[in-house]
C-alpha cells in the first residue's frame, strides 16, 4: 500500500450536512440563473454526466472525420485535486463571483478553520491544522471544485471538455503535425493555469491520442 494514495476523512454531522444542502441548492441556482458555469463541464451537474460528455466528443469526432480531418486530444489528470485546492485562493474566486461577506466567511470558517489527526490502533497523533484540499465527503465539495476550475477554459484557444477533475483538449487538423503543435501549445497555457492556481497535472496519467479513419491510419501510420 501506498501511503501517498490516502487521505484524513472529515466525519461530518447530519446537522452540517443538511446546511450544506441548502447552501448547495442556492450557489448552483446562482450560478445557473446567469449562466457563468462552463458549458463544457459535465461534472457534479444536474442532466450532465460522462454520457453527455462522450455524446458531445463522440459528435464532434465524426463530424472531423467525416471532412476528412484527424482528430487530436489530450486527456489531462490533475493530481489530486481535492487535497491541493488552495482555500485562499477559492475564497477570493468566490469573490470575484459577488459573494457576500458573510457567506464568504462562512465558506472560510468550514474551509479553513478545521484541524486533523490520525489514528493508528491506539496511537492518536496531534492536531494540526489544515492549510489545502477541502473535506472529502462533503456535500459542497463538488460543487466548489467546479467553480475552482470554472475559468480553466480561458487558459487555452482550444476546446476543452470537463468532467470534475478530467479534462480533455481537443482540436481537428489535416496532419499530425498540426494537431501536434495545436495540442503542444494548449497544453502548455493550461500547465500555465495550473502554476497560477497551485495545481499539478499528473504526468503519469496524462494521454494523448489521435482518432481517424483506417484508411488514414494506413496512410500516416500514427493514428491510435
Amino acid at each position: 500500500m501506498d501511503p501517498n494514495n490516502y487521505r484524513p476523512i472529515s466525519i461530518l454531522s447530519n446537522a452540517s450536512k443538511l446546511l450544506e444542502r441548502h447552501i448547495c441548492q442556492h450557489i448552483y441556482n446562482f450560478f445557473s440563473s446567469y449562466d457563468l458555469l462552463y458549458k463544457a463541464q459535465s461534472g457534479f451537474r444536474p442532466h450532465h454526466s460522462c454520457e453527455t460528455a462522450l455524446i458531445r466528443l463522440i459528435d464532434m469526432w465524426h463530424k472531423n472525420i467525416e471532412e476528412g480531418q484527424l482528430n487530436g486530444f489530450v486527456l489531462i489528470d490533475f493530481h489530486k485535486v481535492f487535497d491541493m485546492i488552495n482555500i485562499d485562493l477559492l475564497l477570493s474566486k468566490l469573490k470575484l463571483y459577488q459573494f457576500d461577506e458573510t457567506l464568504l466567511k462562512w465558506m472560510n470558517s468550514y474551509l479553513k478553520e478545521r484541524n486533523h489527526s490520525i489514528k493508528i490502533n491506539d496511537y492518536l497523533s496531534s492536531l494540526t491544522p489544515i492549510t489545502h484540499g477541502v473535506p472529502q465527503g462533503s456535500i459542497i465539495v463538488p460543487l466548489l471544485f467546479i467553480i475552482f476550475v470554472n475559468d480553466l477554459h480561458l487558459s487555452t484557444n482550444l476546446p476543452i471538455d470537463m468532467y470534475a477533475d478530467d479534462s480533455t483538449l481537443h482540436t481537428n487538423g489535416k496532419t499530425v503535425a498540426e494537431l501536434n503543435e495545436k495540442l503542444t501549445t494548449a497544453v502548455s497555457s493550461v500547465n500555465d493555469w495550473c502554476t497560477s492556481n497551485d495545481m499539478v497535472i499528473n504526468e503519469k496519467k496524462t494521454k494523448s491520442m489521435t482518432i481517424c479513419t483506417y484508411q488514414k491510419e494506413t496512410k500516416i501510420g500514427s493514428c491510435e
